[in-house]
């Protein structure tokens, strides 16, 4: 089945219109929590390397030995992965609430949401540890300048299950089936489908990921400045999420 994806786009548009608060809220809760973890990570980084990180620039390899406070800065990290995760699940959940006209409230949401949270968290593991061991190892290759076709090879394998799996953590997150019935749905669907995967992957994931990136390019070196151009890198995270659902819901039922 091929996929329209301009269709997809623009249903994605008219959902923010329609839904412009939900937007906004979602949006503005995962600015604060950008925004809290990189204030706690420039506290407790040298100045000199504060002072790149302030003006959007990235710190050099080099550089990264003067790094103090490490179990702080551990602690900062999983504070931000953990609710990001947290975020990108309520804010899916919802997403799937609105589209199906079965709004709750946001206490019902997270009653509904809780039972299902540690699978959803485990599917997002489960599927990035070979793209990232993959990719750890092509750029530890890189570095000794002599990338083996081992280390590619493994990065291919990353990318294959990434891109075939990608949508299991939503459809075990808005279905009712359990961990293993939805990592085998999701294999059954994609039969036949990788082309429209790669391409679905392509636009969420590179697409959308350098069209936030390019508001880093804004200078922002002030407060004010930082925080909207975190809401606009944090506003294209929630469009492709909605995005997301947009092409989940075509891709479950294309075999119906």
């Amino acid at each position: 089945m091929k996929y329209n994806f301009t269709s997809l786009f623009k249903d994605s548009v008219n959902f923010v219109r329609n839904q412009w608060r939900f937007a906004m809220q979602i949006s503005l809760i995962y600015t604060l929590v950008t925004l809290i973890s990189q204030l706690l990570l420039r506290e407790y980084m040298p100045p000199a390397l504060a002072g790149l990180l302030a003006n959007g620039a990235p710190i050099p390899f080099e550089n990264l030995s003067e790094l103090q406070s490490p179990t702080q800065w551990l602690f900062v990290i999983l504070f931000y992965l953990i609710a990001t995760f947290l975020i990108y699940a309520v804010g899916f959940s919802r997403i799937h609430q609105i589209s199906t006209q079965r709004v709750t409230s946001w206490g019902q949401l997270f009653s509904q949401l809780l039972p299902r949270l540690g699978g959803f968290f485990l599917i997002i593991v489960l599927l990035g540890i070979p793209l990232m061991m993959g990719f750890a190892q092509v750029v530890l290759g890189v570095v000794s300048q002599a990338v083996s076709f081992g280390e590619l090879f493994s990065l291919i394998i990353g990318l294959i299950i990434f891109v075939r799996f990608n949508l299991t953590p939503l459809d075990y997150l808005v279905s009712n089936r359990k961990f293993a019935e939805s990592l085998r749905s999701q294999w059954i669907l994609g039969i036949g489908q990788s082309g429209q995967l790669v391409l679905f992957c392509l636009i969420n994931y590179l697409f959308f990921s350098y069209l936030g990136n390019l508001f880093l390019l804004i200078p922002h070196n002030n407060f004010v400045m930082l925080t909207i151009v975190t809401w606009l890198n944090a506003f294209i995270s929630v469009f492709s999420w909605i995005f997301t659902y947009r092409f989940y819901s075509l891709f479950v039922n294309s075999k119906s």
